[in-house]
């Protein structure tokens, strides 16, 4: 089972050898059995019925490896654009306009939570606050 993406699905390809006649040999035959949505995380169940349990466990690893792979790639993003996002917040909160309402309770405590979060996993990891010079601001 081969696989092949195109912009919005997954297309599950099966090769079948067709033999030859009077002696000419025989060729593969590609055949897409069953196409998947892109962002699928799991063999769906009606997808199952057309594929033996080989070709959806194929299917299922590739889709792990997709998702792995998209993972790593989000998590880099998000990071690397962390610093970007902050900025931008703070200068939400300076200008209450550009939200368009009060954060609500809930917002604030995830808010927090997560700088807390952010703070103790940048300690942990080795990443420690830069000392500021004077006229810098910060503590």
């Amino acid at each position: 089972m081969r696989f092949k993406t195109s912009a919005k699905k997954i297309m599950c390809i099966r090769t079948t050898y067709v033999p030859g006649a009077d002696g000419v040999p025989g060729r593969g035959v590609d055949k897409t059995i069953v196409s998947v949505d892109l962002w699928s995380t799991s063999v769906p169940e009606d997808v199952k019925d057309l594929l033996d349990e080989a070709e959806q466990q194929q299917l299922q690893a590739f889709l792990d490896e997709r998702q792995q792979r998209s993972e790593k790639l989000m998590t880099g993003y998000a990071l690397e654009k962390l610093a970007k996002n902050l900025e931008t917040a703070t200068k939400a909160l300076d200008n209450p306009e550009i939200l368009g309402r009060e954060l609500t309770q809930a917002e604030i405590v995830a808010i927090w939570r997560g700088l807390d979060a952010m703070r103790l996993k940048m300690k942990r990891a080795g990443y420690l606050r830069p000392k500021t010079s004077a006229g810098e601001g910060g503590k």
